[in-house]
């Protein structure tokens, strides 16, 4: 089996300089100037002129395109400061229709927001019936605003942090540093928080390292009661390990969590540590398949069939606007796993909702799984068939990647822990349920091989519903 760092090529995708073909969309004809990363380099260099670091590269890393209404592309620019320092400033600019445009454009200049040196956070381009943000200024994850200065974090830990009492350690806000994880503009943020803690009186110090996930709604206050139950419910088996939440804070829809130190596992996907990670891997999924959910949202099987159902229909509309020339076969599997969904959804308990290898984390001799924000009652076989799912896209991206032998591990470990024979013609299903989802990942996440890669995760679809 073919090593293979799938975190890696995540970063990598495509090769350098790749043609990337743009939808074409007559309510949003400019939206195609969001891609001409050349042309945003010296847009983004004239806005941030003031900066006291120079932008040297864009990036496109992150595209939600909703047909006929709005664009949202979002940006890396690599910057390097006179001494020669090298960082990372992350943007995006929401394409409108022209009517929209200036509707938004009123409604932005009446927010306050955050300065960065002495450079406006948020710039009309009229060029472009667009709206650029830096971070961290946002429209609608307004928490990123409230937290963007070490003092006010290092404030919140002192109140949330009960092993780091103020009177007794000293929290350092000189050496805090926040780093972007995960930003999906106007949905969802995950922050890294690094600082040092020194002992005040016998002056010994701990590295601090926490994660704190921003929400544009109440998700991550009902995340915080879900994650405290499960972690207890859990305490005593140790067979699942999750991030121990430390405090919601309402005001800036934020949940802090501690972290879980190891590696991910698509770190390490394809070598023979890693077919060994799988097998604590199926051990931690089957003891959450297991939980009571206390705390989770309850649905009957008639409510998931219906919204899956509705998640088809939204997929097609979506997959037909970027690739027409598909339209019939996408059609086609959109009827057939439609159909399908009925017989294919049975007993229900609770799941992950979003499980692949980079939310495993590898420690000695065992695993943790973090990201729980799409965490419901539904079929089990559903994350498994997501996992699948991921590492044959690895292997459409990268034919040197054999994902049969981790498949194999991972089906075999998980009937052995639990106890249960899985049916592969449902699991076959499931599978081509998450790939038919999946085939608008690489349209967003700006895969110059986006349409290539996307038309073989619908064969394959096809292929999963012909067993």
């Amino acid at each position: 089996m073919a090593a293979m760092n799938m975190r890696k090529a995540e970063t990598n995708i495509g090769p350098p300089n790749a043609p990337w073909v743009i939808p074409q969309d007559d309510v949003l004809p400019r939206m195609k100037h969001l891609f001409d990363t050349d042309s945003m380099l010296e847009r983004f260099s004239l806005w941030l002129r003031d900066s006291s670091e120079a932008v040297v590269s864009c990036g496109v890393d992150y595209v939600r395109y909703k047909p006929h209404t709005n664009c949202i592309v979002g940006y890396k620019l690599d910057c390097v400061s006179a001494d020669g320092h090298s960082s990372e400033i992350h943007c995006y600019a929401k394409a409108l229709n022209n009517s929209e445009y200036q509707s938004a454009s009123l409604k932005s200049a009446s927010k306050k927001w955050v300065v960065t040196d002495d450079t406006p956070g948020v710039l009309l381009a009229p060029e472009y019936d667009a709206i650029l943000y830096r971070f961290p200024n946002d429209a609608l994850l307004g928490g990123l605003r409230a937290l963007n200065s070490p003092k006010r974090i290092q404030r919140v830990l002192y109140l949330q942090l009960s092993d780091f009492p103020e009177e007794e350690w000293r929290i350092s806000d000189r050496k805090l540093r926040v780093e972007v994880v995960s930003y999906k503009p106007e949905r969802r943020a995950v922050l890294r928080i690094r600082t040092k803690a020194t002992h005040r009186q016998s002056g010994d110090r701990r590295a601090l390292t926490l994660y704190a996930r921003f929400y544009t709604d109440e998700r991550g206050a009902q995340l915080y009661q879900q994650l405290q139950k499960l972690r207890s419910e859990h305490k005593q088996a140790g067979k699942l390990l999750t991030p121990e939440p430390i405090c919601y804070l309402p005001e800036s829809r934020a949940m802090f969590l501690k972290e879980i130190e190891g590696q991910p596992l698509d770190a390490i996907a394809g070598n023979d540590e890693s077919l060994e990670y799988l097998k604590l891997t199926a051990e931690a999924l089957a003891a959450l398949h297991k939980s009571s959910g206390a705390g989770f949202p309850d649905i009957s099987q008639g409510e998931f069939i219906r919204d899956m159902k509705q998640s088809f229909l939204e997929t097609a509309s979506y997959l037909k606007a970027i690739v027409p020339e598909a339209v019939t076969q996408i059609d086609r599997l959109c009827k057939r796993l439609t159909d399908a969904a009925t017989t294919n959804v049975n007993e229900l308990g609770l799941i992950h909702g979003d499980f692949h290898p980079g939310q495993v984390i590898c420690q000695p001799g065992q695993v943790g799984l973090i990201d729980f924000d799409r965490a419901q009652f539904g079929p089990p076989l559903s994350d498994l068939a997501n996992f699948i799912a991921h590492i044959r896209w690895h292997s459409v991206r990268e034919t040197t990647f054999d994902s049969s032998v981790m498949e194999k591990t991972l089906v075999s470990a998980y009937e052995t822990t639990s106890g249960a024979t899985i049916d592969r013609d449902e699991l076959a299903f499931w599978v081509a349920c998450r790939m038919f989802f999946l085939a608008i990942i690489p349209f967003r996440k700006h895969d110059s091989r986006w349409r290539e890669v996307l038309l073989e995760l619908l064969n394959q679809c096809d292929k999963e519903l012909a067993q």
